[in-house]
């Protein structure tokens, strides 16, 4: 469908329409259908209840599921679980893709450093991508890119820089195509080649923002989820996310919709149906994304979206999984 037509259009707004339609509703609906109204505030108090309820319950439980992967140690506890139809813990290789524009080393680096401070893993097997933007200027991206390379160069099984042209036609500029253009980068020179070592269905792909602080035991937890999960190209894999950098620097009511908004996103993860979209910083299987063609170049809210790509591109079998 062509996404410039009215038809396409329309689409687009039916989610615009419906919720509009339903904020207004309790007011509107008070002068031509008040008992209506009654019977929707009620019904709605008892569900925004049950939801309060529910999202406590799985907050606690999520709480101590991250208290209990923290104990483990991955690769020990993949050598207890072996099975034969899993994959080889040391076959198993993870690209990063870090998205910047113009961010200062020091917030960079927040990212690189928690990369190299992985454990449990050999970190040969983490390859780095710093996708830059070339509108950020020569200068600034040369800059970044000596700091980088002269102090992780020998850290990481690759570390690559990419620079996102500014001038492509279709796309919109922001973490998305940047991610887009540095994962097809990727594959066309270290996947595609013959006599290549790395295999893309050895590897998964992690988009995270620049600022991301990975947990020590993320690539450990993620290379033994990867491993023994038998729909593991069908799969993308999303960790709690605490917005804790600067919390003592914010206001007092910006920090509680911060720590509501963790309580929140930590139970919604632990849904048992897994209807939850993976969101901000994820990880995939390195074929998933490539069947589905790679981030949208012209959709900012690229999370949720290449979800939605590989939902469809599978036939439904796509899912999220807490890790």
């Amino acid at each position: 469908m062509n996404k410039k037509s009215t038809r396409y259009r329309l689409y687009e707004m039916i989610p615009g329409i419906v919720a509009w339609f339903v904020i207004f509703f309790p007011i509107w609906g008070s002068f031509l259908l008040p008992k209506a109204v009654a019977y929707f505030v009620i019904a709605f108090l008892v569900y925004w209840l049950y939801q309060s309820f529910k999202s406590a319950l799985f907050a606690i439980r999520g709480y101590f599921l991250i208290i209990s992967s923290q104990k483990t140690n991955w690769l020990l506890q993949f050598n207890q679980d072996f099975r034969a139809n899993w994959l080889i813990y040391r076959d198993i290789q993870h690209v990063v893709i870090i998205s910047s524009y113009r961010e200062p080393i020091a917030v960079i680096e927040m990212a690189f450093s928690s990369l190299a401070s992985q454990i449990d893993i050999d970190l040969n097997k983490i390859n780095v991508i710093l996708a830059q933007e070339a509108r950020a200027g020569h200068d600034s991206n040369r800059a970044t890119l000596n700091y980088f390379n002269n102090k992780y160069k020998n850290v990481f099984g690759s570390l690559i820089f990419t620079s996102h042209p500014s001038d492509t036609i279709g796309e919109i500029a922001g973490k998305h195509s940047n991610e887009a253009f540095a994962a097809k980068y990727f594959k066309k020179k270290f996947l595609d080649i013959e006599n290549c070592k790395l295999k893309i269905e050895n590897c998964t792909l992690t988009s995270c923002d620049v600022d991301t602080i990975f947990n020590p035991k993320y690539f450990s937890a993620l290379t033994y989820n990867f491993a023994k999960n038998p729909e593991r190209y069908y799969r993308f894999w999303q960790s709690p996310i605490f917005w804790h950098h600067n919390i003592n620097n914010v206001p007092a009511p910006t920090r509680i919709i911060g720590t509501m908004g963790n309580v929140i996103h930590l139970a919604n993860i632990q849904e048992p149906d897994g209807l939850f979209f993976n969101y901000s910083c994820y990880s995939s299987s390195y074929c998933l994304i490539d069947s589905a063609g790679y981030w949208d170049p012209d959709m900012i809210s690229e999370d949720w979206h290449i979800f939605l790509q590989s939902f469809f591109v599978s036939g439904g079998r796509a899912s999220v999984e807490p890790i």
